[in-house]
Parts: C-alpha cells; sequence; structure tokens
C-alpha cells in the first residue's frame, strides 16, 4: 500500500513538470509561427505581424511589429499619436508623437522571450490621432 501510494504521489509531481502555455498545448500556434493582421481605411492602411521562433532553452521568443502607411488625401501628417489593443485588453501599447517618415510610421515595436504573443485570432484595434483628426482602425487576421 506504500508503495502504491507513492508511486500515486511520484505520478501527479511529474504530471506538473510539462505544463506549457495555454496557447501553444492547445496548438493555436507553434515555436516556429508567424501571422499577420490587416486592416485599412479611407486615410490609412495597417499591418501588424507576429513572429514566434524557438528561443534558448526551449522558451519562445516573439517579435511583433506594425506600420501603418498614410494612403489619405491631402498632406501627411508629420506627427501622430497611437492606441493599440487587443479586444481582450490583454495587450496595450500608446505613444505620442511619434514621427511620420516616407509616409508611414513604426508602431508597437517589442521583442520578448518566454511571453505570451497575441492570438492569433484576435482583433486588434489602432486608433491613430493626428493634426484635429481621430480614426480607429481593426485588424484581423
Amino acid at each position: 500500500m506504500k508503495r502504491m501510494s507513492f508511486f500515486l504521489f511520484f505520478v501527479m509531481i511529474m504530471s506538473g513538470c510539462g505544463v506549457e502555455d495555454e496557447n501553444f498545448s492547445s496548438g493555436m500556434y507553434t515555436f516556429e509561427d508567424s501571422y499577420r493582421f490587416t486592416g485599412s481605411n479611407k486615410d490609412w492602411d495597417v499591418s501588424y505581424e507576429v513572429v514566434i521562433t524557438d528561443g534558448e532553452a526551449g522558451k519562445n521568443q516573439v517579435k511583433e511589429s506594425g506600420t501603418a502607411l498614410f494612403i489619405g488625401e491631402g498632406s501627411v501628417p508629420e506627427q501622430v499619436n497611437y492606441n493599440f489593443t487587443t479586444e481582450t485588453g490583454k495587450h496595450y501599447f500608446e505613444e505620442k508623437d511619434l514621427s511620420v517618415s516616407n509616409e508611414q510610421i513604426n508602431f508597437a515595436q517589442r521583442s520578448c522571450m518566454d511571453c505570451v504573443p497575441i492570438k492569433i485570432d484576435e482583433n486588434l484595434i489602432l486608433e491613430i490621432k493626428w493634426d484635429d483628426q481621430s480614426e480607429e482602425i481593426s485588424l484581423a487576421n
């Protein structure tokens, strides 16, 4: 009976050692994955890319970056402010007085080791403010 109790205890302890992030274990994405979210409106064409690679010691390396190209009528804004968020609110970026270069801004640039990336099926929202204008662009994969 003691052996059986010890064996069951040992199995329970060992079963907890291989727990991964729920998104990886559910097959939502793998360690070698990339995906892109896109959206546009009358003034902006937006793209946001997520790249997941296998980092050191089996931990994921995540690189995320967005670009917004001004395609509107009139003069290109010199500076913009933006808010970038996921529909769940788990990821949020904000920046003020971001310079526009070649009609484009680069936003929400991040790189992290062993972190949870934006989910592949998440909806993203980018709000861009410039001069006296403000627009929201929805992004989807």
